[in-house]
């Protein structure tokens, strides 16, 4: 899985310097430096930046933000529900229920991005929707910064990738590697630990990150089935598994959404009881292992 990353890094000087100009443009008349007000020019309206921060462009619309939902959901002003499109958060407390560990710090964390600035750069994702009716995309800040990218790195949410991936997933597969190698956040707090695919029982669907051996691999239609041991099936992309490389033995990690097909006509024929899909390579790696260097 050696795919260029085009769109990685830190905030780019040219957005930095777009940032600067503004805030001090509209306040000082008699700027002395023509050649940084040049420069920075150049920069911003030059086209796509050389150092995007996770797929960050000078042209994409600007946004304001009326409430922060949750740490991956917002409303927009006009009232549009947005929800970032690479990253899972902790959830927080719905239905009666208990708020899981660390919803509320990733909460805080998009708040403390929000009260930056009155207005957002917000860019689509190839989805363009969920199955909420919420709007995906990508959040940045009028310096360019990536919200998406500050969560993972903080090991506030975890990397999903959701068909169609956009291209700069690169920059956040390194974002969230960084605070795994860390420990930080979900990387660190018990309740985030794979589980073992032959355990997962009742209760275990939604979203999870679940280890187990390869037993079995069917190249058949459209799909690649990956059975784990126990009750887990793997559905891949032919172009996943290819990237992929698994093999039967092999115990792989993989984060996803678990689907209990229990009362699917699948089940019923004898298939495994519980589905993730795998879209992108990129959430599979071999278990204990960190993630490879992307190149």
């Amino acid at each position: 899985m050696l795919i260029s990353n085009q769109n990685a890094g830190c905030v780019s000087p040219g957005v930095f310097l777009c940032a600067l100009l503004r805030f001090l443009l509209p306040r000082k008349k008699n700027i002395k430096t023509p050649f940084l007000l040049l420069a920075a020019l150049w920069l911003c309206w030059s086209g796509p930046l050389a150092w995007a921060d996770c797929g960050f462009q000078s042209t994409l619309p600007e946004i304001a933000i009326r409430r922060v939902v949750d740490g991956d959901t917002l409303v927009r002003e006009d009232g549009a529900r947005l929800r970032l499109a690479s990253v899972n958060t902790p959830e927080l407390a719905s239905g009666g229920g208990v708020a899981q560990a660390l919803a509320f710090e990733a909460r805080k964390q998009v708040e403390a991005f929000v009260e930056q600035g009155e207005h957002f750069y917000w860019r689509s994702a190839p989805g363009k929707t969920d199955r909420y009716g919420r709007q995906l995309g990508e959040l940045y800040s009028q310096a360019g910064e990536s919200l998406s990218r500050q969560l993972l790195r903080r090991g506030l949410g975890f990397y999903v990738a959701v068909a169609p991936v956009p291209e700069w997933w690169p920059c956040l597969y390194r974002a969230e590697n960084t605070a795994r190698q860390k420990q930080l956040g979900v990387w660190r707090h018990p309740d985030y630990q794979p589980i073992p695919a032959s355990t997962v029982t009742v209760g275990d669907g939604g979203f999870q990150r679940l280890y187990g051996r390869v037993e079995d691999i069917d190249r058949g239609g459209q799909w690649v089935w990956v059975e784990l041991d126990g009750p887990v099936v793997l559905r891949l992309s032919a172009e996943a598994y290819r990237a992929s490389q698994l093999a039967v033995g092999q115990t792989v990690e993989v984060s996803g959404w678990l689907i209990d097909r229990r009362t699917s006509r699948a089940h019923r024929q004898g298939h495994k009881r519980w589905l993730l899909q795998v879209t992108h390579p990129s959430v599979l790696r071999p278990a204990g292992e960190q993630a490879p260097a992307l190149e």
